[in-house]
């Protein structure tokens, strides 16, 4: 992650996903910058039905 590697992943379409925190956008903007548009936030999945858990990542539902 934050590598020139990581970036180019990002920018060129072949890391579809990233679990984040709030301040991903603004990651984004610099290390994928040819991508601006297409990223869209989702919902974590839950361990159960109806929890809304987060993590200090913004990416783990662990309780």
């Amino acid at each position: 992650m934050y590598t020139p590697a990581w970036n180019k992943a990002l920018n060129t379409g072949q890391q579809i996903a990233w679990v984040s925190a709030v301040w991903a956008p603004g990651t984004l903007t610099t290390a994928a910058p040819d991508t601006e548009g297409k990223w869209a936030m989702a919902p974590l999945p839950q361990w159960s039905k109806g929890e809304d858990v987060t993590g200090s990542w913004g990416g783990s539902s662990t309780p």
